[in-house]
């Protein structure tokens, strides 16, 4: 019966003293945080977009004249060569046409002939007339200048007494007479003359008339000929037929494509970027692409060209137009296929980056950083940075070091200074 006050007495401090251990304070709680390593790697800047694969060169072919489809002598999908008959149109009208207007082409020629052969005539008959006159005129001068002279001869006579009155008379009305048939004959050479003129100017009007008549008869000859061959649609290209708008007995309207050849050996993909990435696309920057026909296969390619100017896009936004070109026959593309484009505009080896949700960007761009210790516990430190440049998931960044550990969760709770423990992503 004495033990049992000991054991009471054992019993009383041991829950003095768990109690007492109860009522000790106890060491504040750390909050747990996730950290990133900056890794100093290969940034890469890339720009994607979805493209589709057209051809470079591509004949849509319409006819020049409207008319019915006689033949269609290929089908789409049919491999064609340049020179290849694809299409012909009904000429019979035409070549009726023809058979006419190379009838009137006949007669015109025969009619210009008539013409030129009836101004040598004319000429000639003109000319003969004003030779004549000519030489009346050189007669009557030679007639008149002889009476002139006996008239004088006659008056030195008269003077003397040698001739009577009636006889010097004579010879004045001779003299009078003669000189009347040179006035004559001057007219006469002048009438001559007017009348080869007018030949002449009647002459080549009739000339040119039959020559402007045979001009109008070649060129309608020349135009029937142009539109039979016109009706005639041949592949500009070797290539393949695309398109095929038409059937015999249809109906082809002028200017409008009834085939397209597609020269399926020169593809390239034409790719629209939104305007705000697109200045930094140049020239020669790699691609890397996949057809969504071919899932899973990747196919390098470089872009060829940047479009300089923006076409609309969706709703207000503008695109420019970039052409890559690749090694189609790896994959065996056809126009209209589309693929996803990831085109390389920047390569920067060695720098320091950093995920894109561990950066604050406001009056100063910084980060949150933590350096634990042994125990894996460390305070929270902000550090200004510089970004250098960023692509989707990360930013380059200076003002850090490879080993610096960096927060990226719960950025808006975490203060400057508080103690926490790291776990390392």
């Amino acid at each position: 019966m004495k033990a049992r006050p000991v054991v009471i007495t054992v019993l009383v401090l041991g829950g003095v003293g768990v109690a007492a251990y109860a009522l000790m304070p106890k060491a504040p709680q750390l909050m747990e945080v996730t950290t990133v390593p900056v890794k100093k790697q290969t940034f890469i800047k890339e720009v994607s977009a979805v493209g589709t694969v057209k051809a470079t060169r591509s004949r849509p072919l319409p006819f020049a004249s409207s008319g019915t489809v006689l033949t269609t002598s290929v089908k789409v999908g049919d491999a064609v060569q340049k020179g290849q008959v694809l299409v012909t149109l009904d000429t019979r009208t035409l070549q009726t046409d023809l058979e006419s207007a190379r009838a009137s082409l006949v007669a015109a020629q025969t009619d210009l002939q008539k013409a030129q052969g009836a101004v040598q005539g004319d000429a000639l008959e003109a000319r003969k007339g004003v030779e004549l006159a000519q030489n009346a005129l050189i007669s009557a001068q030679q007639a008149w200048r002889t009476a002139e002279e006996q008239r004088k001869l006659q008056k030195q006579l008269y003077d003397l007494g040698s001739i009577s009155r009636n006889e010097y008379e004579q010879a004045e009305n001779t003299a009078r007479d003669a000189q009347l048939k040179v006035q004559n004959a001057q007219l006469d050479l002048q009438s001559a003359k007017l009348k080869e003129q007018n030949t002449r100017q009647l002459s080549a009007s009739g000339v040119q008339n039959a020559q402007s008549t045979l001009q109008s008869a070649r060129t309608r000859v020349e135009s029937l000929q142009k539109q039979i061959s016109d009706a005639v649609l041949k592949a500009p290209i070797d290539g393949v037929v695309s398109t095929l708008n038409v059937t015999p007995g249809g109906f082809a309207t002028a200017g409008t494509a009834v085939v397209e050849i597609t020269d399926l050996t020169e593809l390239q993909l034409e790719v629209p970027v939104d305007e705000t990435r697109s200045r930094d696309l140049a020239t020669g920057q790699k691609a890397s692409i996949e057809f969504d026909a071919l899932p899973g296969h990747k196919v390098a390619g470089r872009v060829t060209r940047v479009n300089p100017t923006a076409t609309s896009g969706q709703g207000t936004s503008q695109v420019t137009s970039v052409n890559a070109q690749i090694a189609f026959k790896e994959v065996q593309a056809k126009p209209g296929f589309t693929a996803s484009v990831k085109v390389e505009t920047l390569r920067k080896p060695d720098t320091l980056t950093v995920p894109l949700e561990a950066v604050t960007e406001a009056e100063q761009t910084y980060v949150y950083r933590v350096k634990p210790d042994a125990k894996g516990e460390g305070i929270i430190e902000k550090v200004n940075v510089k970004i250098i440049d960023r692509n989707v998931k990360v930013a380059a960044i200076e003002g850090l070091n490879p080993s610096d550990q960096v927060l990226t969760l719960n950025l808006d709770t975490l203060k400057v200074g508080d103690k926490v423990r790291v776990t390392p992503l």
